[in-house]
C-alpha cells in the first residue's frame, strides 16, 4: 500500500542519514519483518550482526524471518543463539517449541518445559503449548490402548477455556510475538 511504502522509505532514509546507527537499522529490520519482506529483513539483520555479533534484536528478528520463511533449521539455530544471549526470553522458547512441534520432537519440548518450570518461567503461550502437546501425547497413547477407559478431556477443556478468556480480554501473550 501507499502508506507502507512511505513508511518503508522513511526507515530507509533514516538509515541512509546515519548508516552506522545500529538502532535505525534494527528499526528498519523490524519494519521489514512486520511487512513480511523477509529476505530484506534477514539481509539487514546480517549486516547488523556483522558489526555487532551480540545484537539480540537483530539475531531475534533474523530468526523470526527465517521461521516465517520456513527455514526452520536455521531459525532454530537463531533462537538458540538468542537464548545464549538472554536465556529468559520467552518468545524465543515459544518459537523453538513451535519448530520442534513441526518435527514432532516431543521429548525435547518436554525438556524445555521442565527447564522453564524449574526456573519458574511461564506465560499463557507456554501454557497453551504445554497443554496442546500433553493432549496430543495422551491421544496418541489412548489410541494405542483403545480398551482403556474413556479419555478425560476436562483438564484440557478447562485450560483452553481459561486461555481463551484471557485472549479475548487482551490479557494474553499467545499471539505471535511478531
Amino acid at each position: 500500500s501507499g502508506d507502507e511504502k512511505k513508511t518503508l522509505n522513511l526507515y530507509k532514509l533514516a538509515v541512509k542519514e546515519d548508516p552506522k546507527d545500529i538502532v535505525r537499522k534494527v528499526n528498519l529490520a523490524r519494519y521489514l519483518l512486520d511487512i513480511r519482506r523477509l529476505e530484506q529483513c534477514i539481509k539487514i539483520c546480517e549486516e547488523i550482526i556483522k558489526d555487532d555479533p551480540r545484537n539480540f534484536s537483530a539475531i531475534y528478528y533474523r530468526a523470526v524471518a527465517l521461521f516465517k520463511d520456513d527455514h526452520l533449521s536455521k531459525a532454530l539455530d537463531g533462537f538458540e543463539e538468542c537464548l545464549l544471549i538472554y536465556q529468559y526470553d520467552i518468545s524465543s522458547y515459544v518459537y523453538k517449541i513451535r519448530i520442534l512441534l513441526k518435527y514432532c520432537e516431543y521429548d525435547k519440548i518436554e525438556e524445555i518445559f521442565k527447564f522453564l518450570d524449574d526456573l519458574a518461567i511461564g506465560s499463557e503461550a507456554l501454557t497453551f503449548y504445554k497443554t496442546k502437546i500433553r493432549y496430543e501425547r495422551e491421544v496418541i497413547e489412548f489410541s494405542k490402548n483403545p480398551d482403556d477407559d474413556e479419555m478425560d478431556y476436562s483438564y484440557y477443556i478447562d485450560t483452553y477455556e481459561n486461555l481463551l478468556k484471557k485472549y479475548k480480554n487482551n490479557k494474553s501473550d499467545i499471539d505471535d510475538p511478531m
